[in-house]
């Protein structure tokens, strides 16, 4: 299995973090590296101001950015098995 790299797009713990939460929710293999790299895609999106934080932290902005878009792909995936079952 061939990891993909962020190398210039997102910082190594910016990785790190996506993939700890990834395993969190249990998505291995294959799933794994697809789920981390739509979640990469989401946080190279993000443009983290302090100004407008609200005092949160650029891991914790992350973090909830990350979570959200797995709990996205668990969804479509429970979604699709259900559209497939009937």
């Amino acid at each position: 299995m061939v990891r993909n790299t962020y190398e210039g797009l997102l910082d190594d713990w910016k990785v790190r973090l996506i993939r700890q939460r990834a395993r969190r929710r249990r998505f291995r293999g294959q799933d794994l590296e697809e789920a981390v790299q739509q979640a990469a895609l989401a946080v190279c999106n993000c443009r983290y101001d302090e100004a407008r934080s609200n005092g949160a932290a650029e891991s914790t902005v992350l973090t909830a950015i990350v979570d959200h878009q797995l709990f996205s792909i668990r969804r479509a995936q429970s979604r699709r098995a259900q559209h497939l079952e009937r």
